[in-house]
């Protein structure tokens, strides 16, 4: 993998990071909190999902930046083939090759481990 491909996805993952961190710390000030100040239920349940989505995607870009360090970025996690560069372009955070992806959701790969990696 070319070292500025990969300088590139780690200022990606960068502004990713720092775009979750700030909305978790907004949907944390105030939850289900509506434009007059008032709580609603509906809105509540829409941040926590909202958040529990940026704490999945800021995990997989955690998990994205950590193998930069390591050296194992843009390695299939399954295999340890190369993912395309063309994927890693579009989702820095892939773990995944595209076999290995459409494998998984082919054997369903428990739902929740399925909805919360990139692959």
């Amino acid at each position: 993998m070319p070292a500025a491909f990969v300088e590139d996805a780690r200022q990606i993952l960068l502004e990713q990071r720092a775009f979750r961190v700030a909305q978790l710390a907004r949907l944390d000030l105030t939850p289900g909190s509506t434009f007059d100040g008032s709580f609603d239920a509906a809105r509540g349940q829409v941040d926590a999902m909202l958040r529990e989505a940026a704490q999945r995607v800021l995990t997989l870009v955690d998990a994205a930046l950590l193998r930069i360090e390591q050296g194992t970025f843009g390695r299939c996690s399954s295999c340890g083939d190369l993912i395309p560069q063309h994927r890693l372009a579009a989702l820095p955070m892939s773990t995944w090759c595209e076999p290995c992806h459409r494998t998984k959701e082919l054997v369903g790969v428990g739902s929740h481990q399925a909805t919360s990696q990139v692959g």
